[in-house]
């Protein structure tokens, strides 16, 4: 390890601009429809503070190079996701014990709202005894946190109104810490008896010379059972107020989520996936479409390692789903060990982008039975309805050369034996020319 204060790429924080230096560019940081949007708050809960901009960076590169007293590393929930391995090689092994014995989670919900409110709370509180706040993200990150800073950190008026419009609603307590209702304490009156014979009503706001209504203030109205909530479908109060911030937020999470998937499909070792041989590319159909084969019966799902498949299935699909594109699932010959289970196959379809989606032009099932039928039924009726109109279930291989030649179909031979065995020979006569 270098000597201290001799490694010349050590990076001096004084060297970063401030927020409060950049160039506010009111087009990239606010959607067009906020002047229509119903403001969450009558005055901005932010206001603009050139001294506390001052003391706010936002910086890409790698943590562990910043000379500063103290670094905060945010990971995923379950700490497997390394975005500044720098930190971990230069903190020594110990580091790595206390990651692995003593931090359970890190929840990520809304994690740019929250960091940045925290921030900014903290500066407010005590930023004098603070010289800088570096935060440090990465390509991804970095168009969320320039989107967001400007309604946490206003430079401007402008900025300022825009924050009424969309900040969410709940800012949490004074120091931007959130308050989960399902973490508050439910009081019901007289938890172990009622009184009878009180014939006069206290009144406590006259007692306790305040001007808050007993009764009346927030804190006196309780949800139902949000555990219940959830149970039955449900979402708190909390989850749906600000519809419009919580929608954008959700959108951003949800290509973060793909894009850290995305990352590592590209950078782990999938061969043990890849070698079954149950998904790959097979060819174009005849409008020129690349075409994806599925072979269930080589699938194992009991066997297979399910976060390493769903990361094949991205590497493999992501430069063809930029386009329109076909899948054909074969589901000859299978048995229960080679069926997904149907929460595995949502949680694949809500991991995917929109552009999986969309650009599929048609999912074909071949020799599906009752199993297939049912599962499609309920899969495209209650969980992705959009896809309804694409899939198709066809009873043999021949009905496929409608869509693609036969001699771009390369499949297992087992399949065309078994599709012989219970149709016979050509049993179906193909249409001369396909219609899009």
């Amino acid at each position: 390890m270098e000597p201290l204060d001799t490694n010349p790429q050590i990076v001096e924080v004084e060297s970063i601009p401030s927020w409060a230096t950049t160039t506010t560019t009111t087009t990239t940081t606010t959607p067009h429809h906020h002047h229509t949007s119903t403001p969450c708050h009558s005055s901005p809960p932010f206001t603009v503070d050139e001294e506390i901009n001052g003391k706010l960076c936002l910086w890409s590169g790698d943590a562990s190079l910043l000379r500063v007293c103290a670094v905060v590393n945010s990971t995923n929930e379950t700490l497997t996701e390394h975005t500044q391995p720098g930190l971990v090689l230069r903190a020594g092994p110990r580091l790595k014990v206390e990651l692995r014995n003593d931090i359970k989670s890190c929840k990520t919900d809304q994690g740019a709202h929250i960091a940045l409110r925290t921030v900014r709370r903290c500066l407010e509180h005590w930023g004098s005894s603070i010289d800088r706040v570096v935060m440090v993200v990465n390509s991804i990150d970095t168009s969320i946190y320039h989107l967001l800073t400007p309604l946490y950190f206003p430079r401007t008026p402008q900025e300022e109104e825009i924050g009424c419009c969309l900040l969410p609603a709940d800012l949490g307590n004074e120091f931007g810490e959130p308050v989960v209702p399902d973490r508050q304490i439910r009081i019901i009156d007289n938890p172990q008896h009622k009184y009878e014979d009180v014939e006069d009503t206290a009144d406590l706001a006259a007692q306790l010379h305040t001007s808050v209504s007993v009764g009346e203030h927030a804190f006196s109205h309780m949800e139902d059972d949000i555990d219940k909530q959830r149970l039955l479908g449900g979402q708190p109060s909390y989850t749906t107020a600000d519809p419009e911030t919580a929608s954008m937020t959700s959108d951003l999470q949800h290509k973060q989520r793909y894009e850290r998937l995305l990352r590592r499909a590209k950078n782990e070792d999938l061969r043990e996936v890849s070698g079954i041989g149950c998904l790959y590319q097979c060819g174009l159909d005849k409008f020129g479409r690349p075409v994806v084969i599925f072979i269930g019966k080589w699938f194992k799902f009991n066997e297979i390692n399910l976060d390493k498949a769903l990361l094949y299935l991205i590497s493999l699909l992501d430069p063809l789903v930029k386009g329109d594109y076909v899948i054909i699932y074969f589901h000859t010959i299978t048995t229960t060990e080679n069926h997904p289970s149907l929460s595995w196959i949502r949680h694949v379809y809500d991991m995917l982008e929109y552009k999986y989606k969309k650009n599929l032009k048609a999912f074909y099932i071949v020799h599906p039975t009752l199993w297939t039928k049912i599962m499609t039924w309920w899969f495209t009726t209650f969980m992705a309805p959009q896809i309804k109109h694409k899939v198709h279930s066809v009873p043999g291989v021949e009905y496929l050369y409608d869509i693609i030649d036969p001699e771009q179909l390369e499949i297992p031979a087992y399949i065309t034996e078994h599709d012989m065995t219970i149709n016979g020979i050509r049993y179906y006569r193909p249409i001369s020319s396909p219609s899009s």
